[in-house]
């Protein structure tokens, strides 16, 4: 659901940032000022009618006056000096030492004028007046549309805003091509204040929080989703179209009782053409087998001219507390074993025994209890393992005496332990 912040002031330094509705008390369509922003989301449809998206930004970068009055111009645009008149309600781009029209706001829906186009010199444009939904409300926008021998193109201004809404239509040749911009966060300065018009999309986090850690390896995977995130479709492939999400990362930390050791954030690395990330770090196990607790929550931050920050959780963090019924042992030089093994300790055993398993190599662990039927009795782990050596204590409380076999499996081998259970 779209929603709109208004009457937000941010007070910093002798500058004002304003996050609000549109000021329909001046008329300006085409508010000019170094520093303006416009960031519009583009979609297309092309030739094999495969949509194509992506976020544009247009940002006016230098001023300049020509003979008293003064023009602007946009980042990556060398050579076009427009201004707007408020004295006739007018825009013009400079061209061969002469002020062209591009725009009227003075017109009614419906009224044709002249607006100068590059390459084609002065050409017939319609006067529309339309309706938006732009920020949460419908917006009045005017703008010329000029038709083409094989198309049109249209392009509408919001007031005090400027160009919102862009679109192209093009049948010539054997494809229709379509393409579209619409305004989703504007950036504009009018004297010391400077107004935030935006969108209230933000990063959409899912994820299934991990509670309690049986090793040194801490893995997250979870979903960040955007409004503005999407996806090409093309000849069964998904490729990248726009992906919103400027970064995500992880803040964490230990605590006991007072005592507090910050870390450093991690990066969570993104599936190319997805919307899922992964987040993994080395645990320092001695702390949590002193009664340490592991801390994290996830942040994601958009793209815009404002961006949005979402966390998970919202408030506070998850905890992960130490399993100490299974415990990753150390190897003091590092080493790791040359070959998987599996063995129980006691073994006969009364009412507890451990089980013990190494690794060469990270795998995908699978361990299991059986009984002499073949009938699983618990499964004691099921998940990606690193190198090193494990122990895990299996309860056998509720258990009857006899056989029972422990079933490893680490990637496609499988080791079997023969145990035996005495009360």
């Amino acid at each position: 659901m779209k929603t709109f912040l208004s009457d937000i002031f941010i007070i910093f330094l002798s500058s004002i940032i304003v996050i609000g509705q549109i000021n329909n008390e001046v008329k300006n369509y085409s508010p000019l000022q170094v520093g303006n922003e416009w960031q519009y989301y583009s979609k297309s449809m092309g030739a094999d009618y495969v949509g194509t998206f992506g976020v544009i930004t247009k940002k006016i970068v230098v001023d300049s006056l020509i003979n008293g009055v003064k023009y602007f111009r946009f980042k990556d645009d060398s050579y076009r000096w427009i201004r707007y008149s408020s004295e006739d309600n007018k825009m013009y781009v400079r061209w061969q030492e002469t002020d062209k029209i591009i725009m009227d706001f003075n017109l009614f829906d419906k009224d044709t004028f002249n607006v100068f186009q590059y390459g084609s010199g002065d050409v017939t444009a319609l006067f529309q007046v339309d309706t938006l939904n732009l920020f949460g409300s419908d917006v009045e926008l005017k703008g010329p549309l000029i038709k083409w021998l094989y198309g049109y193109s249209k392009y509408l201004y919001a007031n005090n805003i400027g160009e919102a809404y862009i679109e192209w239509y093009s049948s010539d040749g054997p494809w229709d091509n379509y393409s579209e911009r619409k305004l989703i966060q504007a950036k504009i300065f009018q004297g010391d204040s400077v107004y935030y018009y935006k969108e209230n999309y933000k990063p959409e986090i899912s994820l299934i929080p991990v509670k309690t850690i049986s090793d040194a390896i801490f893995k997250l995977n979870f979903k960040v989703d955007h409004y503005f995130t999407s996806f090409v479709y093309r000849y069964g492939e998904i490729l990248d179209g726009v992906n919103f999400i400027d970064t995500v990362y992880l803040i964490n930390y230990y605590a006991k009782n007072d005592s507090t050791i910050l870390c450093a954030n991690i990066p969570a690395i993104r599936t190319p053409a997805t919307i899922d990330y992964t987040v993994e770090k080395k645990l320092n196990l001695e702390l949590l087998k002193q009664g340490y607790k592991f801390y994290y929550r996830i942040v994601a931050r958009d793209e815009g001219l404002s961006p949005n920050i979402s966390n998970n959780p919202e408030d506070g963090y998850y905890c992960v507390e130490y399993d100490s019924a299974f415990t990753l042992i150390e190897s003091n030089k590092g080493q790791y074993p040359e070959r998987l093994q599996i063995s129980c300790y006691p073994n006969p055993f009364n009412s507890q025994t451990k089980i013990c398993f190494s690794l060469h190599n990270r795998e995908f662990v699978s361990l299991k209890v059986f009984d002499v039927l073949g009938n699983e009795i618990i499964e004691l782990v099921n998940e990606e393992k690193m190198p090193g050596f494990y122990e895990i204590v299996l309860d056998a409380t509720d258990l009857a005496s006899g056989i029972y076999f422990s079933i490893l499996c680490a990637g496609t081998k499988l080791f079997s332990q023969k145990i035996l259970l005495i009360k």
